[in-house]
């Protein structure tokens, strides 16, 4: 069994959780919070995904800009590309 005291001290910072201005991810990731931002959004109901998952989602989400040598033209009859 729980003691007592730890389910009050889980009880009272649930409620601040809730109460308190929601943490962003941006200021979770600036501020180290990872833990409550990771708390917050499961009292929301979200629930958490598979790592691959994750990475179908972020793939999707996710561009890489261009390298400075890649080119959007096509390429010239003896196979160099366009610039």
């Amino acid at each position: 069994a729980v003691p007592a005291f730890v389910c009050n001290i889980q009880t009272k910072w649930s409620r601040n959780v809730s109460e308190s201005k929601p943490l962003s991810l941006s200021k979770t990731l600036e501020t180290g919070r990872l833990q409550e931002f990771i708390a917050q959004e499961e009292a929301r109901g979200m629930e958490p995904i598979s790592e691959a998952e994750f990475d179908d989602t972020a793939s999707i989400l996710i561009k890489t800009p261009p390298q400075s040598d890649q080119t959007s033209g096509s390429p010239k009859n003896d196979g160099s590309p366009e610039k």
